[in-house]
């Protein structure tokens, strides 16, 4: 923790008329379980917070306008708390791992979310996009935020109902998310990086039928994941997509497919069997060894 900044008794101390908290003022401070952002700060820059695994209490400046890259990843401990409606942008990661968090209202002043805001935020139950945003929504009160704009879906959570005029699940807008099952209407046409990253209870999955592309890390770490069938439209699957998914014994690849990564299959322990006519596509897809049969469709 950087000299000008102190914490007593447990509550954060920011220097009076401080207008910016600077990047890593209070990152891996276990001391810190309050803080109270004074009137005077408009911008908090990137890990300011990081790690600070015991805050539990925030307050956020009413002159807010930034939260920058990682403010407040890894508060693991951090309660719901408001978001102001001064705020324009909140940065790549900010309120990452902050595990107990229950409830998002985003305000109709923010124009800019980064990806992966709140990833691995396992226990979010209610998601809220205010009125007036012009730049994202929670349309037909899907418990998600969507990008208006492009119609991607950047951040859900276990009750999320994706809406069908929805084309795009973000980078890790399901990061973290312990559901069991997840209903992906047929209108998606792309699952983005790491969307699906660790989702360590999802089983079962159904891939819409538009589907175009499996971004990188799509589905990695999704240890129950069973059987996975590539629909007929996709023509990518991106490095590591379905890596440690060690649950995972048979997966059907179509013709379509002209792009497989890296490590696609990767520590994919129980793997069995892959029905595929593009055998030659998975030459570094780190199958395991003299385990799975390649098997070409009926």
């Amino acid at each position: 923790m950087k000299n000008v900044y102190k914490v007593v008794e447990g509550k954060g101390i920011i220097p009076s008329g401080t207008t910016e908290i600077e990047k890593e003022a209070f990152k891996f401070c276990e001391e810190l379980e309050e803080i109270v952002i004074p009137a005077s700060v408009t911008k908090i820059e990137e890990e300011a917070f990081e790690s600070c695994i015991n805050l539990q209490t925030l307050v956020l400046s009413n002159n807010l306008i930034e939260i920058c890259e990682s403010a407040f990843d890894g508060c693991e401990k951090l309660q719901d708390f408001v978001i102001p409606d001064s705020v324009r942008v909140i940065g790549e990661f900010a309120f990452a791992r902050c595990q107990a968090l229950k409830n998002i209202v985003i305000p109709a002043s923010v124009a800019r979310i980064g990806p992966g805001a709140f990833a691995h935020c396992s226990n979010i139950l209610s998601i809220i996009v205010e009125e007036g945003n012009r730049y994202y929504d929670s349309r037909h009160a899907c418990n998600a935020i969507i990008e208006t704009g492009n119609n991607t879906l950047i951040q859900g959570c276990i009750g999320t109902d994706i809406p069908d005029e929805t084309f795009a699940i973000g980078k890790y807008a399901f990061a973290g998310c312990n559901m069991e099952h997840i209903d992906i209407p047929f209108c998606i046409e792309r699952i983005e990086d790491s969307a699906f990253c660790s989702c360590n209870s999802l089983e079962d999955l159904v891939l819409p039928d538009l589907l175009r592309s499996i971004g990188e890390y799509a589905f990695c770490y999704c240890y129950n994941l069973r059987n996975v069938i590539v629909p007929d439209l996709v023509e990518t699957i991106g490095r590591d997509a379905f890596y440690y998914c060690d649950g995972l014994k048979n997966v059907l690849i179509p013709d379509t497919v002209r792009y497989i990564g890296e490590e696609t299959f990767a520590k994919c322990l129980s793997l069995e069997k892959i029905i595929t006519n593009k055998a030659s596509l998975l030459k570094n897809a780190g199958l395991p060894e003299n385990q799975v049969a390649i098997v070409k469709p009926e």
